[in-house]
């Protein structure tokens, strides 16, 4: 509130506003670590006047404890606070919506106030074990190489070393995915691996967090000179058993599209390492570097050999 005084002199003060949190749902998403979810709170405002100031909340992970056992002597996690605007309506309940993407699955304990630390109110919402993206603990790595007339498609999914990957289980119906097509076309080559996908998943937490835990596929496709093709790949989860739902997720998503040339060789473009193997014309793949001159496949290029 601002104005002046009957001297003339001006004020500004803070209205202190009395809140209540009745209570926090997930109104978008389905409430899973690693996914954004809205996060909706329902707050009833008991003072006159109406309250606009931003509001911050702050979330604690007490694990796999009830929320009436939870005491001050309960260990937790306290994760990064987050903020929305709010626009609390006097002696009205009112609602404020949050983006809010978990880090761990249990109780977590809210805390709402403002971001000068003035603090109101406080609830518990449950987070579902299910990991619902993978976007932040996962790295797609796969990449392509052409060979004459072919496309190999190397599909590597490694875990993040820079993530603190949580403890939960994958959707029972997740799937990794790879496609080969033609630009404009359904894929010509498709495959899913889902126990594979299942199983590498469930042992993430325990081995994955140096970077060298990963999952491998390959997949061929023939391909002509003047074409364009993609190769994509994914971790894909359905959300319903019904075949024509589409309400998928899907994490660690890698789309890249090549051109053959008219003599059926594409330029990859990709950083080459030392250990990239080479191919004669025929397609056969040499043990080491050629040991004579001549004409070799490399990442897709034809490359020369002069000594």
């Amino acid at each position: 509130m601002a104005g002046r005084t009957p001297e003339g002199k001006f004020y500004l003060y803070r209205d202190l506003v009395e809140l209540e949190l009745i209570k926090a749902e997930f109104t978008r998403g389905l409430g899973r670590i690693g996914m954004r979810n809205d996060l909706t709170l329902t707050i009833r405002n008991h003072s006159p006047f109406e309250s606009t100031q931003m509001l911050m909340l702050v979330p604690y992970y007490y694990g796999h404890v009830k929320p009436e056992d939870i005491t001050d002597e309960t260990p937790y996690s306290e994760g990064d606070s987050f903020w929305t605007g709010g626009y609390l309506r006097a002696g009205q309940d009112s609602e404020a919506t949050f983006c809010f993407k978990p880090l761990a699955s249990g109780t977590i304990g809210l805390v709402l106030g403002y971001p000068d630390g003035t603090l109101f109110g406080h609830t518990y919402i449950e987070v579902s074990d299910t990991i619902g993206s993978y976007d932040d603990y996962l790295r797609n790595d796969s990449y392509y190489e052409l060979t004459p007339g072919k496309v190999v498609y190397h599909v590597c999914m490694k875990d993040n070393p820079e993530a603190t990957i949580p403890q939960g289980k994958p959707d029972e119906n997740i799937y990794l995915m790879a496609n080969i097509g033609e630009i404009g076309c359904e894929p010509q080559a498709k495959k899913d691996w889902l126990e594979e996908a299942i199983d590498y998943l469930t042992a993430l937490p325990e081995k994955g967090g140096d970077g060298t835990y990963m999952i491998t596929k390959e997949l061929t496709m023939d391909v002509e000179p003047g074409k364009s093709y993609y190769v994509a790949s994914a971790f894909v989860q359905f959300l319903s058993d019904d075949p024509n739902d589409s309400d998928q997720i899907v994490s660690a998503n890698k789309y890249e599209v090549f051109t053959v040339d008219e003599t059926g060789i594409v330029h990859v473009i990709r950083e080459v390492n030392d250990s990239d193997p080479y191919y004669d014309l025929q397609g056969r793949r040499l043990q080491g570097q050629p040991s004579r001159k001549g004409l070799y496949i490399r990442n897709g290029k034809k490359v020369i050999k002069s000594h």
